[in-house]
């Protein structure tokens, strides 16, 4: 998981989590930006859901450029110049199955607790009275998982 990711996902889980256990005129503030938070909800589930695609595009981005410079590395020995370290570029190796499985976990428990979140805050604004119906129809369109 990437430390981006992380730390967006916490922040908005806090803030979450605070908005829906806040005094009675403060959640009326939070409400009224609701269409914040949902865009914010929905772009960092998708951030969450996607992390493993982007991840795996940066991976293969690293072992070419290595592969590249490894390459390069080699011709200058060859040739008379610096010798190559291979040592030097080991960045970029596919993940283990341990570390993978410990992805998935920490991932499943991350989204499932910024979805949690998202319940709170979007219950406690519906039973407020502060979002109207067609509103939260339109929410629950654009997060399925409430």
């Amino acid at each position: 998981m990437s430390k981006y990711v992380e730390t967006i996902a916490e922040a908005l889980i806090d803030v979450l989590n605070g908005a829906a256990g806040s005094r009675d005129h403060r959640i009326e503030g939070y409400a009224a930006n609701v269409d914040f938070w949902i865009d914010e909800i929905v772009h960092c589930v998708a951030a969450i859901d996607d992390f493993p695609r982007r991840q795996e595009l940066f991976v293969d981005a690293v072992k070419h450029a290595a592969d590249r410079i490894r390459e390069a590395k080699i011709h200058d020995t060859l040739s008379g110049g610096v010798s190559a370290d291979p040592t030097q570029l080991l960045y970029g190796e596919s993940p283990t199955s341990i570390q993978i499985e410990n992805y998935v976990e920490k991932t499943a428990r991350l989204r499932a607790r910024l979805i949690e979140a998202a319940r709170k805050f979007v219950g406690r604004i519906r039973n407020e009275d502060l979002i109207s119906v067609e509103r939260l129809e339109t929410v629950k369109a654009q997060l399925p998982f409430l």
